[in-house]
Formats: C-alpha cells, structure tokens, sequence
C-alpha cells in the first residue's frame, strides 16, 4: 500500500492530485507477478482573475473562479525475475475533462488514457560488471508514441553509469554511486534534440536515495532496477 501526493501551481492554475494505491505480488516457479490499483482524487483550481487578457470581455475566460473535482482510476501489472522484468500500466482509466466555466459548457483540457510498456533485462558481463538494456514506451490518443530506450552498466555493485535517448526528443547521461548500503547519490543530464534546443541547455538533476528498510545483503537485488 502507498500514498503520494502532488502539487503543481502554474500561474492561475493549480493542480493538487491525492492517490492511494494498492498491490499484490504472486509467486510463481521462477518469477513473480505483482498487480496494482491506484485511486487517484484530483483537485483543479483556475482562478481567472490572475489572467491579463488582450480581450477583457473574451467570455471563456470570465468565470471567475473555477474548481474541479476529477476522480480517476489505474491499473498495473509487472512480471519480473532476478534478471529481468516486464510491465504494463494505464494509470487514468477514465478519461474526465476540465471545464472553463463552472457551468460546464466548455471543455479546455482532456485528461485520456496513457498506455505504458516496460521491459528490462540484465547481463553478467564478467564477476563485476553488470549490463541492462531497457525500453519504455507510452501511448497516448492522440499524441504521437514515445519510446525511450536505455543502457546501464554497473561495475563492483556500487557504480552505475548509463545513457538513454527519447525518439524525436532526448538523449540523457547519469551516474551514480552507492555510498553505503543505504545511501546512494547520482547526477543526471537531458539534452534535447528538437528545435527546442535553440532555447534551452539542457537539465542538470542532482538525486539521493535512502533505503528506510534495513536489508542484511550487501546489494537489495542483484537486479538493479
């Protein structure tokens, strides 16, 4: 069972979404096959007001405060092993729209499905060094597929270092160090490859991991995923 909660404020508008969810793992002769259900209430405020319009008498944008109340659904599965794993999710089964007025006679935003594929598979190169190539895909009505597709290497069990590119969008570099058995910390870099650019650098990302729960191996999994 886990609990997360996001908040996202964008100019006028703020996004505020609470999810629950729910899992069971099934042991199977050599595998294992989790399944899971997220509940997800969501919360959407535009207040516009806060908009400087060139149109002050645009009527779609004189609602003056508007709030929505958006529940939704998901569902997962992942099948996975010691050196492999395989997962299917669709996050928000029903598909809801955010209206512009609180009367509801105009839709502005859609939220649709969005189908995910993972899948993952790790290689002993030699007593030390470990290689896993993997692949995400999403898709999306109406949105053209992304498929993302990456290549980790991990030497000694502590080092990792890796690579991934976005069709049409992206490549990214990262590595990381496991510090301790709990403690690990890593460092991220996206580039983009469209026209986008001209405009943006790229991002850097700093992360730190902390496992709460004390496991007695050296390594959680020799999986690393």
């Amino acid at each position: 069972m886990g609990l997360s909660i996001h908040h996202e404020t964008i100019g006028p508008q703020t996004d505020t979404n609470l999810m629950v969810d729910f899992s069971y793992t099934l042991n199977l002769e050599n595998s294992k096959l989790a399944f899971g259900i997220k509940g997800t209430a969501g919360f959407f405020h535009i207040d516009y007001n806060k908009l400087r319009l060139q149109d002050s008498g645009d009527y779609i944008f004189t609602g003056g405060d508007n709030r929505i109340f958006s529940p939704n659904v998901g569902a997962g599965l992942y099948w996975y092993s010691d050196n492999w794993y395989l997962g299917l999710s669709v996050p928000t089964l029903l598909e809801t729209d955010v209206y512009s007025r609180n009367d509801r006679s105009i839709s502005v935003l859609k939220n649709t499905q969005h189908y995910y594929l993972i899948g993952g598979y790790v290689f002993d190169l030699s007593d030390s060094v470990k290689f896993k190539p993997a692949a995400l895909s999403k898709l999306a009505y109406g949105t053209p597929l992304q498929l993302d597709l990456s290549a980790n290497f991990m030497f000694n069990e502590r080092f990792v270092l890796g690579a991934a590119w976005r069709w049409s969008a992206a490549v990214s570099a990262m590595a990381g160090f496991q510090i301790s058995d709990r403690w690990f910390i890593g460092y991220g870099y996206d580039f983009e490859t469209t026209e986008l650019s001209k405009y943006n650098s790229g991002s850097h990302e700093i992360f730190l991991r902390y496992e709460f729960i004390k496991t007695y191996k050296k390594v959680v999994s020799p999986r690393f995923f």
